[in-house]
């Protein structure tokens, strides 16, 4: 079966950018490195966003805190309003009491008087109250409605300053590896500039280059070995033919005999997965060089029947590489 070093790991970059500008203040990954969907790539200079945030907070904390304020004088206009009842209703038994213990005739006009001064006194203690309640309950629903407006207001301000700190800190899209990174501390970048790019983990594959006439009979599906070079040591991995470039393939097919000869030099490369099992304990980078074997039905079987029985992946793999 057909085997090529032309083959090269590969993958779907995302690219990664900044949505605002400012002056590069540290870099977390360098290129190669592993981060996961979330992390903080990058942090720009914000000592003025953080300033606003900080300034916004406290003006949250000062809005909220005019609005406890007028709860507790709503509270305390109630609590007066009970207190003056309640020396109201004292004084009227107190008056009863007078009139009714002994009878008129035996109580001095001057206790009378004085008890029903009290009556007079605290009922009008009470109106006032009562009044200065309602002018203020009034004067509650009104600036509810606008402490309300600044609450809200408030709440939005700190909320838009959150953003434009968080803004501030680039993060990654997606669990991946650091393929390509064009930035460094101190400098100024532009929102929109592409800083880095990253290829996600899970869109990795390799571009394995085999003449025409060599995948004549290869199908999708069809399984593949793979040899990596990474880590100092030879790592092995278990692969799947996906596909291959169709428009190549066309465009040899429509060459005359003449030109056939065409097909022996002329590379298209073919699309295989790689184990992401494998791939997981032994992370690859875009461009790393790998040797590609393809597996027919024999090689395959024998392949696995190695693998199965504990012997050497690599040693199994070396005497598949050689067969013819």
């Amino acid at each position: 079966m057909p085997d090529t070093s032309d083959a090269y790991i590969t993958g779907n970059p995302v690219f990664i950018f900044s949505e605002t500008g400012g002056r590069v203040a540290a870099i977390a990954p360098v290129n190669s490195d592993r981060v996961r969907k979330g992390d903080i790539l990058l942090q720009l200079e914000n000592a003025h966003e953080e300033r606003q945030f900080k300034k916004a907070e406290q003006s949250l904390l000062e809005t909220e805190k005019e609005t406890q304020e007028r709860y507790i004088a709503d509270s305390q206009n109630n609590a007066q309003i009970l207190h003056a009842q309640m020396t109201y209703q004292q004084a009227l038994i107190e008056y009863n009491r007078r009139l009714q213990s002994i009878g008129p005739a035996a109580i001095s006009q001057e206790d009378l008087r004085q008890a029903l001064k009290n009556v007079n006194s605290s009922k009008a203690a009470l109106d006032i109250a009562i009044q200065q309640y309602r002018r203020n309950l009034l004067w509650l629903r009104e600036a509810d409605i606008s402490q309300q407006k600044l609450i809200v207001q408030a709440r939005e301000a700190l909320q838009k300053a959150a953003e434009a700190l968080d803004r501030t800190r680039v993060r990654s899209p997606v669990s991946g590896y650091v393929a390509h990174r064009n930035v460094h501390t101190g400098l100024h970048v532009s929102p929109g500039q592409t800083l880095m790019t990253i290829v996600p983990a899970d869109q990795m594959w390799i571009n394995a280059n085999f003449t025409a006439a060599e995948i004549a009979d290869v199908r999708v599906g069809q399984k593949a070995v793979i040899l990596t070079e990474m880590y100092g040591n030879k790592v092995v991995f278990d692969g799947q033919v996906e596909g291959w470039d169709q428009d190549a393939d066309a465009e040899l097919s429509a060459l005359s005999s003449a030109e056939k000869w065409i097909s022996e030099v002329q590379k298209i490369p073919v699309r295989i997965s790689i184990n992401p099992m494998q791939m997981s304990q032994y992370p690859l980078r875009i461009g790393v060089s790998s040797r590609v074997k393809l597996l027919d039905r024999r090689t395959r079987s024998a392949h696995f029947s190695l693998v199965r029985k504990g012997i050497n992946i690599l040693r199994a793999y070396r005497k598949y590489l050689l067969e013819d």
